[in-house]
């Protein structure tokens, strides 16, 4: 790029040049497991689930940290939004693009880019939780975060946040809210606000 476009542009560039059935998405200073690519492959339904994702842990500053992101038990969805079957499954929604595979053409058909250039993962994530009718997710663990004072993130939790940081939060937040505040299914809409203002 001729400009610094932050990693939701680089992503979007990504999703308009790739070929091949699934993508997945990877911060540059994390961890997958071997098994990675296997597990979330077999689970994919012989290539037909739109998602699939798994559980992560977080290791700070080469510390084992015991924060742990994901399901307590896998489970599958057919014919339902894999945003309703979270909670139809007794789980609390979270999410970021990382450490899931995605079908490229599910993507592409339903416009699913990164709108925004910073906080990209939760928004793109829940469009695609939005749309996705077929998949998986799985309490096995595949990813690890390396979260350190020199990561984007890190650097924000320990120097503040910039102007530019807080707009992009806020604008984050503006986009989840608009695209919940139409969702059909009232209990899940209901738990989706809470979570995001949360």
């Amino acid at each position: 790029h001729p400009e610094n476009l932050k990693t939701g542009g680089v992503r979007n560039t990504v999703i308009d040049n790739a070929n091949g059935e699934y993508i997945f998405f990877m911060d540059s200073d994390d961890i997958i497991t071997t098994d990675f690519i296997s597990t979330l492959v077999a689970a994919s339904d012989n290539g037909e689930a739109d998602i699939v994702k798994a559980s992560f842990r977080c290791v700070r500053n080469n510390k084992e940290k015991k924060y742990y992101s994901g399901v307590s038990k896998s489970f599958t969805f057919n014919g339902t939004p894999m945003i309703d079957a979270f909670y139809d499954n007794g789980e609390e929604f979270w999410g970021n693009m990382t450490n899931a595979i995605f079908r490229l053409q599910f993507l592409k058909d339903n416009n699913i880019r990164c709108v925004q250039m910073k906080f990209e993962d939760d928004y793109f994530f829940l469009l695609a939780a939005m749309k996705a009718m077929r998949g998986a997710f799985l309490s096995n663990v595949t990813y690890i975060r390396l979260l350190h004072d020199r990561s984007i993130m890190g650097s924000m939790w320990k120097n503040g946040f910039s102007p530019y940081d807080a707009e992009q939060a806020v604008d984050g937040i503006s986009c989840k809210y608009k695209a919940i505040d139409g969702w059909n299914n009232a209990a899940t809409r209901t738990k989706l606000l809470l979570n995001t203002i949360k």
